[in-house]
């Protein structure tokens, strides 16, 4: 007769039970940590993108006011033009006339030969991040010599933020971006100054050159096509499938111009480019391939998603496809650029350009 231990069984029986209640404790443990981990990452593109569209807006505004009032102005009205009513022209001046070291809430900057603010809904620039001022503190300063400067500060402590800036930082030239960390300089973790040259002649630029925020990415058409150092978003090309006839593979201006006239539903790649300002345009697919091909030029080098394979490394033009009204040209940014067909209401990344 052969004995059994029940009392070692039973031992057994609850090693291997604490055993295995620990290796599914390890494994929740590690699921929750790359869930937060993956968590992170998204808000940190978030922020990221954002933020980059949001420099975007402020560029594109400040360049306006450059272009649209290049001559100083009387702005006391004194009867004499000099350093009392603008020190730095053309760039914008604060709410009250003034100008100086003192600053001003970057929405209530204005042109000096206009009086009307730069950043308003009818203009059709917004912020997508710094609009919110409980959070972010942004000042513009026109004082700094031959540059303009606009200061943003984040108002929490966010690690998300600081590693953001770090980013924006790489990727922007020396001269245009500053980060601060240093105690006592910002109002928690870490500050951005974004400086805007007074001398930029776009013309001059070389393919992946930055000169006021804008990136020369290379000539379609006899055009000079500019851009940002980053993606305005992923969204979906629209919210319907509408057909709009926006079918040039040339023209995104005109695509673009068509799509903004459709109002019988939300077309978001088209609005995330013309939010940056009239001049403004979701590419057409020729177009969007100039941008694949310099991508790796210069400044541009890093700024576009194409390091991973599929949908997320896919960019929206403007050009429906001819065959089928459902769907839109886009380009893969991923070795060469190769075309394919998405449905309208997928989601994609979005890189806005315009012209001189």
């Amino acid at each position: 007769m052969i004995g059994v231990d029940l009392k070692n069984q039973k031992g057994s029986a609850v090693a291997y039970l604490l055993l295995a209640l620990f290796l599914s404790g390890v494994l929740m443990a590690t699921m929750m940590e790359e869930t937060s981990v993956a968590t992170t990452n998204i808000k940190l593109q978030d922020v990221k993108n954002k933020l980059a569209s949001d420099l975007a807006t402020i560029s594109a505004g400040i360049n306006e006011c450059i272009l649209l009032y290049p001559d100083a102005v009387d702005v006391d009205g004194d009867g004499d033009i000099d350093s009392e009513d603008n020190p730095n022209p053309p760039y914008p001046i604060y709410n009250d006339d003034s100008t100086g070291v003192s600053g001003d809430v970057i929405a209530d900057i204005k042109c000096p030969g206009s009086g009307e603010t730069i950043f308003t809904p009818a203009k059709g620039r917004f912020f997508k991040l710094l609009g919110d001022t409980t959070k972010y503190t942004t000042t513009y300063y026109n004082a700094p010599g031959q540059n303009v400067e606009v200061s943003i500060d984040y108002t929490i402590d966010s690690s998300v933020w600081d590693e953001a800036l770090a980013q924006i930082d790489a990727s922007y030239p020396a001269e245009m971006i500053s980060v601060d960390t240093a105690t006592g300089t910002c109002a928690t973790g870490s500050c951005l100054a974004y400086v805007l040259k007074a001398s930029c002649d776009l013309t001059s630029l070389a393919v992946g050159e930055v000169c006021g925020g804008l990136v020369y990415a290379g000539s379609y058409s006899g055009n000079r096509l500019y851009t940002t150092l980053f993606d305005q978003g992923r969204v979906a090309w629209s919210a319907a499938y509408t057909t709009t006839g926006a079918n040039s593979s040339s023209d995104g201006a005109a695509n673009t111009a068509t799509i903004s006239a459709f109002t019988d539903t939300a077309y978001y790649a088209v609005d995330l480019c013309t939010a940056l300002g009239s001049e403004w345009y979701l590419p057409s697919s020729g177009e969007l391939a100039v941008l694949d091909g310099n991508r790796k030029v210069g400044s541009l080098n890093g700024t576009f998603n194409d390091e991973q394979p599929g949908s997320t490394s896919v960019y929206w033009s403007s050009t429906e496809d001819s065959g089928n009204s459902n769907v839109v040209t886009i380009s893969h940014m991923v070795n060469s650029p190769s075309y394919g067909n998405w449905s309208k209401l997928t989601t994609h990344n979005v890189r806005c350009v315009r012209t001189d």
